[in-house]
């Protein structure tokens, strides 16, 4: 009897011991590598931020003007910044018709006290406007903006200028015009990219007159 159960203690060592041996040569259960999951739909392994790029790209951009970074409200117009350039906006019932009829760069006041800061020099817009609308329009605000994306305000008081008297504040009303000039003071070396006229702070619509 003794010796039987000696046999079958043996017995059970021996698989306990086969079977520890082939979980070590097998290496358990078969695991799917990082990633290798496209087969049952789910998405591969991606570097950070992928997904968010390919979300990014599927999505359309904001509508924008068809050839300039700036001015991108369906209602602003886009004209280039050269003599005899027209544009027109309307504000309500108003329209103003812009027409760049003189620039000058560098431009020069006869008045003593009319000078440029060192390393500044004056450019001068003459503008001719007129309410090509129904109702009234009144004076709107100017800005040039440079190519290193700085912007410089109108002068409001320029005098002694040649091409005319600074176009200030006005009230036109259907079929008047106005003509005068606007100038602004910018460094020697500043490239324009744009001049801008905003008729309105209320409306989105804005007149650009791009140089580039």
């Amino acid at each position: 009897m003794k010796k039987l159960l000696t046999v079958i203690g043996v017995l059970l060592l021996a698989c306990v011991g086969f079977g520890l041996i082939a979980v070590i040569v097998g290496g358990g259960p078969e695991e799917e590598p990082a990633g290798r999951q496209a087969a049952s739909g789910a998405s591969t392994s991606q570097p950070a931020g992928t997904t968010a790029a390919v979300e990014a790209a599927g999505t359309p951009a904001v509508a924008a003007s068809p050839t300039k970074p700036w001015g991108t409200s369906k209602e602003d117009v886009h004209v280039p910044f050269a003599e005899g350039q027209t544009a027109e906006i309307r504000v309500g019932d108003g329209v103003y018709r812009l027409t760049l009829v003189k620039i000058v760069d560098p431009a020069q006041s006869t008045n003593e006290f009319i000078k440029p800061d060192e390393g500044k020099r004056f450019v001068l817009l003459q503008v001719l406007i007129e309410n090509a609308g129904t109702s009234g329009v009144t004076s709107g605000s100017w800005v040039l903006r440079d190519r290193n994306d700085f912007e410089y305000e109108e002068d409001l008081a320029p005098t002694g200028f040649a091409e005319g008297e600074p176009l200030g504040f006005f009230e036109l009303g259907p079929g008047a015009k106005k003509q005068g000039i606007v100038v602004f003071e910018i460094p020697e070396d500043a490239q324009i990219r744009f001049v801008k006229f905003d008729p309105n702070p209320f409306t989105s619509g804005e007149i650009y007159f791009d140089a580039e």
